[in-house]
């Protein structure tokens, strides 16, 4: 397999754009705020509402960085759309 340098742009014949979700959060207990990314999830998943909707944040484990706590709020969904290549 030979080491090639991927071009940073292919043209739109090479290129896809995929939802990438940034879910806000507060730590239940130190009420610290934090976020994650959620990005390999469902192709037919492409809103907020949608997101929120399918059970699929239910699914995710949270550990809150400072206190350690396993309990989290979440505060917001904010959805990008981000090019990649196919």
């Amino acid at each position: 397999m030979s080491s090639q340098m991927i071009p940073e742009y292919y043209g739109d014949d090479y290129r896809s754009e995929v939802p990438r979700f940034q879910i806000f959060l507060n730590c239940y207990n130190c009420q610290r705020p934090s976020s994650r990314y959620l990005q390999a999830i469902p192709p037919e998943i492409t809103t907020e509402d949608e997101l929120i909707e399918s059970g699929l944040l239910a699914k995710q484990a949270f550990l809150c960085g400072k206190c350690e706590c396993p309990i989290g709020t979440i505060t917001g969904v904010k959805v990008e759309w981000i090019s990649v290549p196919y």
